[in-house]
């Protein structure tokens, strides 16, 4: 009997034990507008919790069923943290039934999906999912056009769908601690946002959309892959803490001193080796950070911003510090040897063979300042060695051993093009030269005006291209190129193509999409070996913008815009183009042939 009774009383317990574990969570009264909420512990509960709510909702369901179900059609807040012991690991489909639901609360679980049913929660206001395994989220995100705070921090989202940029009225969005490699232009529609918090994850770039955020307070960029920012940053004119620490900029636009309402600039561990002259219109500036990067020297404007600043300069490789910065001495810049307060820039100097190295932009900057002072400094100059763009680099594929001028053990040798020099080796003799960045050809140009092509480097070059730099015209090292085959120029600002291309006797191809040319000189008839003209993008609206060019016996195609060339009557290489040009559809690349007066 005893032994009855001790069994019994056993099943009583572990039956209560086991029905506390999986019995439905209380629906409790909240404090705040008399909101319902629910407050879940792991998986089981959860499951338990709609389980419940289904009982409820069939007919004849048990009274404590069918109560349940009636709240839980006003429930407002459903809280599901996780903590070590129990987590979540799917969310049902049903949670799509709670359409009263304002707060969800989902983080510390591991959920590596949402079904799409959370899009009929148009009532939520604030969704929490960090801390999950959520690899992607359903496009139906956009239907939740209520919400005002987006927690999507510490998942595994490798992208973000566009249809986010549907939740116009969003205030709060962290997707910090994902995958990004990108984020959708679609983010620019997102006006209301006050803050946003992208840090840690693998951005190379910032859509220039982020321009249209004209809300934001807080934005985090800290922790990326960064390269650049783009100019319409300096919309963001509300913007009072800024974080683009640890990333890889080089610069910053000179938008950034629009950021007026700014308090804090975070721009620590990147490379920057300049400062625009516009950090100094920030007034209401309280920390800059700046220590760890690659500044030669800062602008003087810096001097502008307010005395109770607190800045950072250490781990920079400072040698000139200007007279008028000399104020913060001994408050930000203890740390420099007396040798950088100088009354001028430290120029660099040539050495016993004429030979001046220049490892920095800022040297750079001071060389050409004191050449153009002094003729006779520029006399004393007979090579000049640029390794400013070199560190970091890694050989091309082709590069044979030991020709790449970062090798341990390899001298940089001269570079006539300003840094990431490419071996003249290929298997055919060719030479191909690719500029990346404006300062490459203002290096270049600067040396062709004081020797010309004194190596003859730049006869060798066969490939070239310049494309993507914002110029305005031609430098006019390429018409020394003398072997000059293929020529890329595209997506620039070029209005007109001089007439001593003629020169380029071997050019076979063209490349000028996207630029303001009105039309091509009669020297283009010169160029016998040309094949291929790109000039799609361009007005051509000048009287007779493209010459006669019967002469040219290996002229292959011209491709242009097929409105320019219906305006001009050219006659397609192709039948597609030529329905294309008739057809009157203004913006469409086509193949016309050589144009016969």
């Amino acid at each position: 009997m005893k032994k009855l009774l001790m069994l019994l009383l056993l099943t009583t317990f572990f039956t209560r034990l086991v029905q506390a574990v999986v019995d439905a969570p209380e629906i409790l009264e909240g404090i705040l507008d008399c909101e319902l909420k629910v407050v879940v512990r792991g998986q089981q509960q959860l499951d338990a919790f709609f389980a419940k709510i289904e009982r409820g909702r069939k007919p004849g369901a048990l009274a404590d069923d069918r109560r349940y179900y009636e709240q839980a059609k006003q429930l407002q807040l459903l809280l599901c943290d996780g903590n070590p012991d129990m987590r979540i690991k799917r969310l049902p489909v049903e949670i799509g039934t709670l359409t009263s639901l304002k707060h969800l609360y989902l983080k510390y679980n591991q959920l590596a999906e949402i079904p799409p049913e959370i899009g009929n929660l148009t009532n939520l206001q604030v969704l929490c999912l960090s801390f999950n395994q959520l690899t992607s989220l359903p496009p139906e995100i956009g239907k939740l056009t209520g919400l005002r705070y987006l927690h999507l921090d510490h998942n595994q989202l490798s992208e973000v769908p566009p249809e986010i940029g549907d939740l116009a009225d969003l205030w709060e969005l962290d997707i910090g601690g994902n995958k990004l490699s990108s984020i959708s232009g679609e983010i620019g529609n997102l006006t209301s946002l006050s803050v946003l918090d992208i840090q840690n994850n693998k951005l190379t770039s910032i859509q220039v959309e982020i321009g249209k955020l004209k809300a934001l307070k807080r934005l985090r960029f800290d922790n990326n892959l960064l390269t650049s920012l783009p100019g319409e940053i300096g919309n963001l004119t509300g913007l009072t803490r800024l974080r683009l620490d640890n990333n890889r900029l080089t610069s910053l636009p000179g938008e950034i001193g629009k950021l007026r309402s700014l308090n804090l600039l975070d721009l620590h561990n990147n490379k920057l080796v300049s400062l625009p002259v516009e950090i100094g219109n920030l007034p209401n500036l309280l920390v800059l950070d700046l220590h760890n990067n690659r500044l030669a020297s800062l602008p003087v404007e810096i001097g502008n911003l307010p005395n109770y600043v607190k800045m950072a300069f250490y781990g920079n490789p400072i040698k000139y510090i200007p007279p008028k910065l000399r104020k913060w001495q001994f408050k930000f810049f203890d740390h420099l040897n007396g040798g950088v307060f100088l009354d001028r820039p430290p120029v660099p100097q040539p050495d016993q063979s004429g030979v001046v190295s220049l490892s920095h932009p800022d040297e750079r900057k001071w060389f050409r300042d004191e050449l153009r002072r002094s003729r006779g400094f520029g006399k004393q100059i007979k090579h000049v060695h640029y390794t400013e763009l070199l560190e970091e680099t890694v050989p091309p594929q082709n590069c044979g051993v030991g020709c790449w001028p970062t090798d341990p053990g390899i001298c940089v040798r001269e570079d006539v093009f300003g840094g990431k020099s490419e071996p003249f080796l290929t298997s055919e003799n060719k030479v191909e030269k690719t500029f990346t960045s404006w300062d490459q050809v203002d290096n270049l140009q600067m040396e062709f005006n004081l020797w010309g092509d004194k190596n003859g480097e730049l006869g060798q070059v066969t490939v070239l291209h310049l494309a993507n730099l914002g110029l305005k015209t031609i430098p006019s090292f390429v018409f020394a190129c003398k072997n000059l085959q293929r020529l890329f120029l595209e997506n620039n600002e070029i209005e007109e193509v001089p007439t001593i291309i003629l020169e380029l006797t071997k050019l076979t191809f063209l490349q000028l999409g996207n630029n303001i040319i009105h039309s091509l000189s009669d020297s283009f008839k010169e160029l016998s070996e040309l094949r291929e003209v790109i000039l799609d993008v361009n007005p051509l609206d000048d009287c007779f913008p493209i010459p006669d060019l019967s002469r040219l016996e290996h002229l292959e195609f011209i491709s242009l815009d097929s409105g320019v060339a219906n305006r001009l009557g050219m006659e397609a290489v192709f039948a597609v183009d030529q329905k294309t040009i008739d057809s009157g559809i203004p913006n469409i690349s086509v193949m016309v042939k050589q144009p016969v007066a």
